[in-house]
């Protein structure tokens, strides 16, 4: 019984690993294969305001027709990924569309995208981890991100995020004090008094 229950545990982490590290799947060509683009929900009527929900729709549109004839195309999912991200703080249909911006970066394949794919993608999937509460996945999805692009406030703001809740406080106050050091950084006062309120 002992020996089935390691199995079994053992089975969970290895597939729990791979869904993590894996990205999009490849043809024999080397072409990514077409995958199935999430769907975008409707809105309640008292959230469709005036033109802006046609305008999401048509920007949905967009999106998936580009994706459906090229597949490869980075610029496309990143921005389908936002729309999800947008969608899902103005529905409150979290359960649906983080997963799904989670769905779409993970067809973009980091290792043959270029630096600005590569931090853009990592930063948001940062930043929907976060909003999922997988605090330790941003961190190290973060982490990835500051790597290639240390110089943007926005992933430093991750940074403190991921530690704060994780509890390693004085490293989340090393990088809000790295994110108010960049020029063009416009910090919060949250983020402006953190470190004092982590001292007492």
């Amino acid at each position: 019984m002992k020996t089935l229950n390691l199995l079994v545990f053992l089975s969970f982490l290895s597939a729990a690993l791979f869904s993590c590290h894996s990205n999009a799947t490849e043809t024999p060509d080397g072409q990514r294969a077409a995958v199935e683009i999430p769907k975008l929900l409707d809105r309640h009527p008292a959230l469709r305001q005036d033109k802006e929900w046609e305008a999401v729709q048509n920007y949905y549109v967009k999106y998936r027709q580009k994706l459906e004839a090229n597949p490869q195309d980075d610029e496309a999912r990143l921005a389908l990924a936002q729309l999800f991200i947008n969608e899902a703080r103005i529905t409150g249909e979290h359960g649906h569309y983080y997963p799904s911006g989670l769905q779409v970066l993970d067809d973009i394949i980091l290792s043959k995208a270029d630096e600005d794919i590569r931090f853009r993608t990592l930063s948001t999937r940062a930043g929907i981890l976060l909003s999922l509460h997988d605090f330790a996945a941003a961190l190290e999805t973060a982490e990835q991100a500051v790597a290639i692009n240390p110089y943007n406030a926005q992933i430093y703001g991750a940074l403190v995020d991921a530690n704060l809740e994780l509890g390693r406080y004085e490293q989340a106050v090393a990088m809000a004090d790295k994110m108010v050091s960049i020029p063009t950084c416009v910090p919060t006062p949250a983020y402006l008094t953190f470190g004092r309120f982590t001292d007492k």
